[in-house]
């Protein structure tokens, strides 16, 4: 797992480096790479959204295991990008030090197909995380006529603690690897 945050922590520095100077680069690339570009909007646009996926980076660098679905997207925006550049190169229309930066984006994708795989051996030894699926939580009210939320199928409840306190462990079985601590209140005035 530290080789897959040490990549995307990686690549978003990189890409913030890379992308953030464009902001402030509109009328010099213009200048020295002809034709002057007459899509603002789309210029602009592409240096969000390319910002945006580096704070993704950042995201997933925090935590690649629980982050590992949104790997997936981040490895088709690595390599749409570097072969789009690619292509571009081999119809003579991109000039070949361009051509580097698209490189250098389909050595991260290659690398965040390693960390997806990477993360994907330690996920399933590290289990899934545990939840309690809303099929089996039901909200209705209580005897004090409160509502909130009810597990509808608690299975081997059995009391743990001495009968004046009122506290039942509830293991939901193999589907679910969890203990469900509910505290059992009782209305005084009915």
């Amino acid at each position: 797992m530290k080789f897959a945050k040490i990549v995307f922590l990686i690549a978003g520095i990189w890409g913030i480096l890379i992308l953030t100077p464009l902001y402030f680069m509109f009328n010099l690339i213009g200048r020295q790479d002809p034709p002057v570009i007459t899509h603002p909007a789309f210029y602009y646009g592409f240096v969000g959204a390319g910002l945006a996926w580096q704070l993704a980076f950042f995201v997933i660098s925090r935590d690649p295991i629980r982050f590992r679905p949104m790997i997936m997207p981040s490895i088709v925006e690595k390599f749409a990008y570097g072969i789009a550049l690619a292509v571009l190169f081999l119809q003579s229309r991109l000039h070949a030090s361009d051509l580097m930066l698209g490189c250098i984006d389909l050595l991260f994708g290659v690398l965040f197909i390693a960390a997806f795989a990477e993360t994907g051996s330690k996920a399933s030894q590290r289990g899934t995380r545990s939840r309690i699926p809303l099929a089996l939580v039901e909200f209705k009210r209580d005897k004090c006529g409160r509502r909130g939320p009810h597990i509808r199928r608690p299975v081997d409840c059995s009391p743990r603690e001495p009968a004046n306190v009122p506290r039942f462990h509830c293991n939901l079985g193999s589907r679910l690897p969890i203990n469900i601590v509910a505290k059992v209140e009782v209305c005084h005035g009915d």
